[in-house]
């Protein structure tokens, strides 16, 4: 065939196959941030989904203004939406969303996936299903279970965020990170756990405190601003697909303590003969697990090594005492009071988590790795039995690694 021929060939060719046969133009498109599931009486799963306004956003995030409605020929505007619908699966539900939506949903922009408490006890196990399946849908999303108004908490607003989705994703980065106080939050984690033999899961915690909010133990007040419409607070304990329990700060504290993730956060360590209290400021932990098998006997060895600095002494009378943080004696009073709330707190998450009779450690992950035939032979049929007895010997290693800037106070009577 010439030359001439095979071009015009491949010239009809190209205008028979297209390769934009399934294309999704941007203009025609709305990007879904926030995603979160309900189930209601009947049996139908509920969906929310969050929108940002494509109209005002950028606008706004150019303009720098707070809050998260803008100024629009001479109204306000909101920049973000919330849609919800039903369907007798997950899926269904957010295709259900069409006849309400005058664009087509992205979900590939999703950051924070929001379950209900009334879902998490029924089961996640669809939730999970879709996540593994669909191909929009990215379960390295942050991961929460909801206690409260679902619907509430994607439709509110919150106070220094311009889109609420984008903010709370940042909150659990940033609660992470500083505090150690949360479960780990991405939702692949979780999928993943729940294919491992002998280890249960923990989902993150977000509660909803209404319009007006509710400061009650959070350590904060707020005056003249809006108060905070959500806290996060400690985690949930799953038993398979389902909830079984909340777990509080301290036993989510805990079970950072066991699983070696705790990075940062304060601890108060009391000095009655000096009426104050020292504050540590944790810089690092490492856990090391192991399982001791001796018969038919299980016990498990937790061994855990914690660093911190010296940030404040806080005299309760408000005087500044001198105090050599050079002095070993000084640095072992604070070393024991520090081994000491480490162990009351991973001693809480454990009486906590055989009550709940939920391995959330993944004890049992271990033994099923490490002794394969153990496993088999007898312990992973009466797991939830050995686990609900079992002994843990805690060993605890801490260290003081600086006084901060200077070794004592500068002022002088």
């Amino acid at each position: 065939m010439r030359p001439a021929g095979i071009l015009i060939a491949m010239a009809i060719v190209s205008m028979i196959v297209g390769g934009c046969w399934d294309r999704r133009e941007p203009e025609e498109l709305i990007a879904a941030l926030a995603i979160g599931f309900d189930i209601d009486d009947e049996g139908l799963y509920d969906v929310v989904i969050q929108y940002s306004n494509p109209s005002t956003i950028t606008g706004a995030e150019g303009g720098g203004q707070g809050g998260s409605e803008t100024e629009s020929g001479g109204g306000q505007t909101r920049t973000f939406w919330t849609y919800s619908a039903k369907g007798r699966t997950p899926f269904e539900a957010i295709r259900n969303l069409a006849p309400e939506v005058t664009r087509l949903t992205t979900l590939s922009h999703i950051q924070i996936l929001l379950i209900s408490e009334k879902l998490a006890r029924h089961g996640i196990g669809p939730i999970v299903d879709l996540y593994e399946r669909n191909m929009e849908l990215r379960p390295s999303v942050i991961s929460v279970v909801v206690e409260g108004d679902l619907k509430h908490c994607l439709d509110m607003d919150l106070p220094l965020e311009i889109i609420p989705a984008t903010g709370l994703a940042r909150l659990f980065r940033l609660i992470a990170s500083e505090r150690s106080m949360l479960t780990n939050g991405k939702f692949l984690d979780k999928i993943i756990l729940l294919g491992r033999p002998g280890q249960e899961v923990t989902i993150t915690r977000l509660q909803v405190l209404g319009e007006s909010g509710d400061q009650k133990g959070n350590g904060t007040q707020h005056t003249g601003s809006p108060s905070p419409p959500v806290r996060v607070h400690g985690g949930s304990a799953f038993r398979g697909e389902k909830m079984v329990g909340w777990l509080d700060i301290d036993e989510s504290r805990g079970w950072n303590w066991i699983m070696g993730k705790v990075r940062r956060g304060p601890m108060l360590i009391p000095v009655p003969e000096r009426n104050s209290i020292i504050t540590l400021d944790l810089i690092g932990s490492k856990s090391v697990v192991t399982p001791v098998i001796k018969g038919k006997d299980i016990s498990i060895r937790l061994e855990i090594k914690a660093c911190s600095r010296i940030e404040d002494e806080t005299n309760l009378d408000g005087k500044i005492e001198k105090i050599d943080f050079g002095d070993p004696d000084i640095i072992r009073m604070l070393r024991e009071g520090f081994s000491k709330d480490v162990r009351e707190k991973t001693e809480i998450a454990l009486a906590r988590a055989k009550d709940l009779k939920a391995d959330i450690f993944g004890f049992g992950n271990l033994v099923y790795r490490k002794h394969p035939k153990v496993w088999k032979d007898w312990a992973g049929d009466n797991w939830g039995e050995i686990f609900e007895n079992i002994e843990v010997e805690i060993d605890i290693e801490t260290k003081i690694s600086r006084p901060g800037l200077i070794m004592s106070p500068g002022i002088h009577h």
